[in-house]
């Protein structure tokens, strides 16, 4: 009889250390988490916004955090993006300026949001909020997570997939710096 409550012990804690490899990152998985992501439009993002800034995207650096969710920790990604200053629309942002969004990819943990796309060298105005007690602590967000930003092309249009809207950037940059200091 013994025998019969052992190997069901043995079986739970075999479980339980598959569960923690695999939250490990040393089997590759897929988390995805997705929220509610309000539009603002560029009057709001502006109001709302500590800093509005012109740049391209120079550094990307994932860290990995575990959030209970239930009885288990979920593996979730942060990225912390680095933004070389072309021109500010709001503010005084430095010549490099460091911003953190939910998801991407950790080493075999690949985690997908509703948030945006961003890639490396890409061109983009953002929008960027900081508020200490928020899910990013004391790092620079995007305001309105997929509102704050806009990619841009080779052509010089602004575009936010969020709205579904283009715009060429010289122009919208004009309108923006009429909006608000």
């Amino acid at each position: 009889m013994r025998k019969l409550v052992i190997i069901p012990l043995i079986v739970a804690v075999g479980l339980m250390s598959v569960s923690a490899f695999y939250y490990n990152g040393y089997i590759p998985s897929t988390v995805q988490s997705y929220g509610f992501s309000p539009v603002f439009d560029e009057t709001e993002l502006m109001e709302k916004s500590l800093i509005s800034v012109e740049g391209r995207i120079v550094g990307q650096e994932t860290e990995l955090e575990f959030i209970r969710n239930g009885p288990i920790d979920q593996p979730y990604v942060w990225t912390t993006w680095t933004l070389k200053t072309v021109d500010k629309v709001k503010g005084n942002p430095p010549e490099f300026i460091e911003f953190k969004t939910s998801g991407g990819k950790y080493k075999n943990i690949e985690h997908i949001t509703s948030g945006p796309e961003i890639k490396m060298g890409q061109k983009v105005l953002v929008f960027l909020s900081k508020d200490p007690d928020s899910q990013y602590g004391d790092a620079y967000y995007l305001t309105g997570i997929s509102s704050g930003l806009y990619e841009i092309d080779s052509k010089g249009n602004a575009k936010n997939k969020m709205k579904g809207t283009s715009e060429n950037i010289e122009q919208l940059k004009g309108k923006l710096r009429t909006v608000g200091p």
